[in-house]
């Protein structure tokens, strides 16, 4: 993957762009293509088949990518990487949300699956493609269930990181490589961590991204865009106090966000939310870099 630069000043503005020829009704997870200018890859919530949506950065919506012999649970969120061959750029996606664990029905078990990245023209649409070639990593925790909206994957693929969707003492779980192909593992708990934030239903970590320089983590909230500098703390031992607030989106329930294809701006979107029985827009926003 290409090497990207960093932003040396701040976030600014946020700028909409809409959907356009199509849309991803309950986003979860968007990231830019690893090869492609110009595209993101997007993935909706729990309810969805097993599929990823290939956007352009305009909010053309170009088709879409089904990932075959899957049954998707809970998509919760995608991280670009190299596959685990290391034979090509892959799309790495965390079926690993689990609204129920903590009713008694929680999940046996959760999966990220590995999906290598076609070649796609962000100036045509194309019909639905079938992966070429993806790979299942089940695994279980070995303290009990736990629901992950938040992952990232390392820039040369060797270990993946999650982080819990909770308050207070949420688990940073690690994946190591060499991963093993549809063989059940357990993940082992790293760390604990307070989500960065004030109050109590907003704080959760609903999504995350890894700058591809490995120097910087993006944290998502309902309640604001954070940043780790990991120059001097480890991705799995983050704490509250390792974040600083870099942006507060106008998105009512915020679960993707990514790094723009240069590294130094950012890319979010909310799910598609009612009120009052009206169903509000859910655009994507991008957040630019201000020297």
């Amino acid at each position: 993957m290409p090497t990207r630069a960093q932003c040396a000043g701040s976030l600014g503005s946020a700028s909409t762009v809409d959907f356009v020829e199509g849309a991803v009704a309950e986003a979860s997870g968007v990231v830019p293509s690893p090869t492609t200018p110009g595209l993101l890859w997007l993935h909706a919530d729990s309810g969805d088949s097993a599929r990823l949506f290939a956007v352009a950065t305009d909010g053309h919506v170009l088709g879409e990518l089904r990932l075959p012999g899957v049954a998707a649970v809970d998509f919760e969120d995608i991280a670009a990487a190299p596959c685990p061959d290391l034979g090509g750029a892959c799309l790495w996606v965390a079926d690993t949300g689990d609204n129920e664990w903590d009713t008694g029905n929680a999940r046996a078990s959760l999966a990220v699956y590995a999906v290598q990245e076609p070649a796609i023209a962000v100036d045509a649409s194309f019909a639905p493609l079938d992966a070429a070639r993806l790979w299942r990593f089940p695994f279980i925790t070995e303290d009990g269930p736990v629901n992950v909206e938040a992952f990232v994957v390392l820039p040369n693929a060797s270990a993946m990181v999650l982080y819990e969707k909770k308050n207070d003492g949420a688990r940073i779980l690690r994946l190591d490589a060499p991963f093993l192909e549809d063989t059940l593992v357990e993940a082992q708990v790293i760390s604990h961590f307070d989500t960065p934030g004030s109050g109590t239903n907003l704080r959760v970590a609903t999504g995350a991204d890894l700058h591809p320089s490995g120097s910087r983590l993006l944290l998502r909230t309902y309640q604001a865009l954070w940043q780790a500098d990991l120059s001097s703390v480890a991705l799995d031992e983050v704490e509250a106090s390792d974040f600083v607030q870099v942006a507060q989106p106008a998105e009512l329930q915020g679960e993707a966000a990514c790094y723009d294809e240069d590294g130094t701006g950012v890319w979010t979107v909310s799910e598609q939310v009612s009120v009052g029985g009206i169903t509000l827009d859910n655009p994507l926003h991008h957040v630019p870099c201000v020297p």
